[in-house]
């Protein structure tokens, strides 16, 4: 008997697959939520959408049938239900209030890429409200594919008249027995869906509608790593423009033999070049793109890199120099994707005064593209000045504590006030001073930072010595007081 049942249960399983899953699995097979228990009303279509993996309920093992269901997890259920068809999310939000990172993002720019939810007219989508029932109209009709339909010119509900929003394609749920409104003839429209009721709702789209006219999404293919090994390359710091060879230019220039334009990191085993010289993204516009960062010379000390955009194929839809933003001989230190573009953190950039081999200046800078061109723009420079700001706060404290924080243990010996309360703004930072005493920094990139005192005479000056410890980051080496009369 156990042999015929497991059988019998086998045959039914196959049948339900060829039928698109539209049907409820007997209860003793069905997913068990603890808070919707026997003879709870839609609890076979709540088993069901989770059978489909429509959802997966909360960590808790409940599924809450009585919340209202928020615009994001209508995003999900949406998406799902569709069968989760294959989708890249763009790299910049369709809402304003929506960023790559928040939960259902990839399901919300869905419902937007496919136009089953428009968001508000101010640009934002508030995936934290609940869905109203009238909305849930509207999505739900969308997500058939707007099926034609002549809204009856009597209302099929008694708080709903032909001129309420959503009257169409709430008529047309009537219409289609997804929804029975209310015993008292109501639907209802500004009162939120419950999670009960949306598994009831969703069932009965899937069964009596189906999902063959959901909305679907074109994407172009998204570029690879791969694809940048022999990428075209257009002419950079004054280099033909060719094709790479294995993430190189062969070309060379006559009068510069040793002249390149290479993949930067290429060959550096420490510089993960495919993560951290190329990112690629999807565009709001459904279209595929990436951006590679080039090393270039000209045949001697090499240029700023160069970022270039690809669309798909790839082709070059534009390039642009760090040099146009940065001066230096930048050295890229980390690349992340951001709103259709890319951030590059490069180190080596020249602050005033500085000699041409040894910039001490961090940068992140944002590179874009407009459609048209590539845009780019310093976010932040980072130099010594804040550390040497708070450094000082902490030499008058005179906490051994607060010192540590900014100091490096040796400089922690090397401090001398002279007694005195010195300003903590910096007067002036440069590279060195012939006159001032100072240890040699551990890595040779060193900033000296002067400060006065308040009421006392400019002769008396404080020389504070900095080192680079990291992107962004400095430390104090030295602190002394002197005269300079």
């Amino acid at each position: 008997m156990r042999r015929i049942m497991t059988r019998l249960t086998w045959l039914v399983l196959l049948v339900g697959m060829a039928f698109g899953g539209a049907f409820a699995l007997p209860a003793q097979a069905a997913t068990s939520f603890r808070d919707v228990p026997p003879g709870m009303q839609f609890r076979t279509e709540i088993h069901w959408l989770a059978e489909q993996k429509v959802t997966t309920g909360y960590p808790d093992g409940t599924y809450r049938p009585l919340a209202p269901v928020n615009r994001d997890a209508m995003a999900a259920f949406l998406y799902r239900l569709a069968g989760s068809p294959a989708y890249v999310a763009p790299s910049k939000s369709p809402f304003t209030d929506v960023i790559p990172s928040t939960q259902f993002y990839k399901e919300m720019a869905w419902l937007a890429a496919t136009g089953i939810s428009t968001g508000y007219p101010d640009g934002t989508y508030r995936p934290l409200e609940p869905v109203n029932r009238d909305a849930m109209a509207a999505f739900l009709h969308r997500f058939a594919g707007k099926p034609a339909f002549q809204p009856p010119a009597k209302s099929p509900f008694t708080d709903i008249q032909t001129s309420t929003q959503f009257y169409k394609e709430m008529a047309w749920l009537a219409s289609t027995k997804v929804s029975t409104g209310y015993p008292d003839g109501t639907f209802k429209p500004l009162a939120p869906v419950r999670r009960d009721a949306m598994a009831a709702f969703m069932h009965r789209t899937f069964t009596r509608i189906g999902i063959t006219n959901v909305p679907k999404v074109t994407q172009q293919k998204m570029i690879t790593a791969d694809q940048m090994l022999s990428a075209p390359v257009p002419s950079l710091c004054d280099n033909n423009p060719g094709r790479f060879v294995n993430g190189q230019l062969p070309e060379r220039l006559a009068t510069a033999p040793h002249a390149f334009a290479e993949i930067y990191g290429i060959d550096d085993p420490a510089h993960n070049w495919r993560t951290e010289s190329f990112a690629a993204w999807m565009g709001t516009d459904n279209k595929a793109y990436a951006a590679l960062v080039v090393a270039c010379s000209q045949g001697g000390v090499g240029w700023p890199p160069e970022v270039v955009i690809y669309g798909a194929g790839p082709r070059v839809l534009g390039s642009m120099s760090v040099g146009e933003l940065l001066d230096g001989r930048q050295h890229l230190v980390d690349l992340r994707l951001r709103d259709g573009g890319v951030d590059l953190d490069l180190a080596n950039n020249y602050q005033d005064g500085e000699p041409g081999c040894c910039g001490t200046m961090d940068a992140t800078v944002r590179f874009t593209w407009t459609g048209s061109t590539v845009h780019g723009d310093v976010l932040a420079r980072y130099t010594e000045r804040d550390t040497a700001t708070k450094a000082m706060a902490a030499v008058n404290s005179g906490s051994r504590t607060e010192r540590a924080k900014y100091f490096t243990p040796e400089g922690l010996g090397r401090i001398d006030t002279w007694g005195l309360r010195w300003d903590t703004t910096p007067l002036d930072c440069d590279t060195t001073y012939s006159f001032v005493d100072l240890i040699d920094p551990p890595d040779g990139t060193m900033r000296i930072c002067s400060f006065t005192v308040s009421g006392e005479p400019r002769y008396i000056m404080g020389w504070m010595a900095l080192t680079k410890t990291g992107f962004g980051q400095w430390k104090a080496l030295q602190f002394d007081a002197i005269t300079t009369d």
